[in-house]
């Protein structure tokens, strides 16, 4: 079930999604601190996984040699961007690898990569550990600010609106558990047998590579920009990479489960679990996109709702709201201070 009893405020103003104030704090006091997944060591398409990137202003390359992966600063660039955005910054890249997912981080100063993924870098590295294949890469640039990309990860409320043809329908809420901690959150979601995301044709396939999937939906979000989930036979990473206050990259890399049958049937259906895969994330990705450039025209928009409340089932994106109010010092809002105490979310998890 859920944490919250009743609706709650939203923490961060519309201002907040377009404010370049704003933005050049969360770049500063937020994301450069932070370890952002830029890469696998996974063999994707090439066209499907870019060869340069720029990270919070700073020009990268990604050098591939088979599962090998090392990001390095493209020097040319970057002397070029300091020279016309005097960019001052020290950068000193570090690199690690969890599972097949590749972390880089631009501050030595900042925190190491266990403190940054807290409890959830076990889950992480069996969750991208060998037995996990490529299926699809996207990287696309959404004209919307990087937090609505992330808040709208952070609930299923949405799934019958937006998800018509993929998800459908959202689970009931005694299927869903919510779990929040410092340093991020955590949905799991466990349907009845009938309704299992391993049943009908899932089921078989399971049964022909052999495999065993953990039959449970679960999602985390380690802040401030990072998210990865499992269902069924696939999983995902996914980071949320800030452009401008008004523009965001999203980069997705999806995985399917590998399996030990060989001959003609295994290979069939394993070519057929690609395609299918392939297709439906494809799908869900183009629908979140015919919808997010809208939410942000209505974030901006002069004349909108005051106030507005977040329902038990968004209670994620409550404390994702909290945890970049507290980090940035976003003043709180009067509807806010009523319902929560002085103390930060942190110590009340």
């Amino acid at each position: 079930m859920f944490q919250s009893d009743t609706h709650l405020p939203h923490v961060l103003p519309p201002a907040a999604y377009s404010s370049t104030e704003q933005f050049v704090k969360e770049q500063e006091d937020l994301l450069w601190s932070s370890w952002h997944c830029l890469a696998t060591t996974a063999e994707f398409p090439r066209r499907e996984s870019p060869e340069t990137f720029t990270l919070l202003g700073v020009p990268l390359r990604i050098h591939r040699k088979g599962t090998k992966v090392e990001i390095t600063i493209d020097e040319t660039s970057f002397e070029s961007k300091q020279r016309s955005k005097n960019l001052s910054r020290i950068v000193e890249i570090r690199q690690e690898h969890v599972g097949q997912l590749v972390f880089v981080s631009l501050d030595g100063n900042g925190p190491s990569l266990s403190e940054h993924l807290g409890g959830e870098q076990s889950y992480l590295e069996s969750l991208f550990d060998h037995r996990w294949a490529p299926c699809l890469s996207n990287f696309r640039e959404l004209p919307c600010n990087w937090k609505l990309l992330m808040e709208n990860v952070l609930e299923n409320y949405h799934l019958e609106e937006v998800h018509t043809s993929t998800f459908k329908h959202y689970p009931p809420p005694e299927a869903c558990e919510h779990s929040m901690c410092s340093r991020g959150s955590a949905y799991v979601e466990v349907l009845p047998p009938s309704h299992s995301h391993l049943e009908n044709n899932a089921g078989i396939i399971s049964r022909i590579l052999n495999v065993r999937p953990d039959p449970a939906y679960r999602h985390v979000v380690i802040y401030p920009n990072f998210t990865a989930g499992r269902m069924g036979l696939f999983n995902w990473a996914h980071s949320v990479f800030p452009v401008t206050p008004e523009k965001a990259i999203n980069a997705y890399w999806f995985f399917e489960l590998t399996g030990e049958c060989r001959g003609v049937v295994g290979n069939i259906t394993k070519l057929g679990l690609h395609h299918w895969g392939r297709n439906f994330f494809q799908t869900l990705l183009n629908e979140d996109a015919a919808v997010l450039p809208g939410v942000q025209v209505g974030m901006t928009a002069p004349s909108r709702p005051n106030g507005g409340l977040i329902s038990a089932r968004e209670e994620r994106i409550f404390h994702f709201q909290n945890h970049i109010a507290e980090r940035i010092g976003v003043p709180e809002p009067h509807s806010r201070k009523e319902l929560v105490s002085k103390q930060k979310w942190s110590e009340i998890c």
